[in-house]
């Protein structure tokens, strides 16, 4: 493999019009639902980063984070149009979730797995946006006809989308008893995470963003995310330099650790276990 060149990676000149830690500082007192949003707007800029036609869209968008990267990008999510009796986490499914399902379940079974809308302006994509989880290949392999025994959601889950993994979808007989209702949500709800894994996540955010404050998460992200845009790179030693790590033990350490969770922080299930906090 060639040695990259000085042109490969991002110059001085580029990043010191915009980069300077101290815009991440009122992180310190950011509350779990501020990092909600912010996780939101970066995880549907990668998202949209995927396809170059977006590219302008995305240096359009990640110029407001130069600003300010505190900044809101007006990226949402909500469940739109919801019956009277829903309650945050169990709802009923609506003539318009239907149509959207219908949609999506059929999208999901062409080549391309682009979200659709991914070129309409960021305010129209509201919850349409996240990332997929793998199904087994048997399912993966079957998408021009699917399974007419699959769930639905097992086609979701192929599908792009902020939605995908977050609800399932049920007919429950309201004529068993609840006793019966209750052992068999349980069972069902069990393989159900486990076949689509889809994890719970928990625990206490107010300390862990005050500590992906402390590890410099959204500075590293953002900065990669800016070197991908531009199809160039950081090198380690100016990752160190650019997050203030000289004079913390073990730099090395500091980086691979952010190169493996940077991705799992700022994503869509973190996002909704965030967002479930306020809900």
């Amino acid at each position: 493999m060639a040695r990259p060149k000085k042109t490969d990676y991002v110059s001085d000149s580029d990043l010191s019009p915009w980069y300077k830690l101290e815009k991440y500082a009122g992180l310190a007192q950011a509350s779990p639902q501020k990092w909600a949003q912010l996780i939101l707007d970066r995880a549907n800029l990668q998202l949209l980063r995927r396809d170059p036609e977006n590219l302008d869209t995305v240096r359009t968008l990640f110029k407001k984070l130069e600003e300010d990267p505190l900044c809101e990008l007006g990226f949402s999510y909500r469940w739109k149009s919801g019956h009277e009796l829903d309650t945050s986490s169990v709802k009923s499914l609506t003539i318009n979730r239907m149509r959207w399902l219908t949609n999506e379940a059929a999208a999901s079974t062409r080549d391309d797995n682009t979200p659709d809308g991914i070129n309409a302006d960021p305010a129209e994509l509201t919850g349409q946006m996240a990332t997929a989880p793998n199904l087994p290949a048997s399912d993966s392999d079957s998408r021009d006809h699917p399974n007419p025994t699959a769930s639905i959601d097992e086609l979701l889950l192929l599908r792009a989308s902020m939605a995908s993994g977050t609800f399932a979808h049920l007919a429950v007989d309201l004529r068993a008893t609840d006793d019966q209702l209750a052992s068999n949500f349980q069972e069902w709800l069990a393989k159900w995470r486990k076949h689509a894994n889809a994890r719970v996540t928990g625990g206490d955010y107010g300390k862990k963003v005050f500590r992906w404050h402390q590890s410099r998460v959204l500075p590293y992200f953002d900065l990669r995310l800016y070197a991908d845009i531009e199809g160039q790179r950081i090198s380690r030693k100016k990752f160190v330099e650019l997050l203030n790590f000289k004079d913390r033990p073990s730099p090395k350490d500091l980086l691979d650790q952010l190169s493996k969770t940077a991705d799992r922080i700022v994503s869509f299930d973190t996002f909704h276990a965030l967002h479930g906090l306020s809900a």
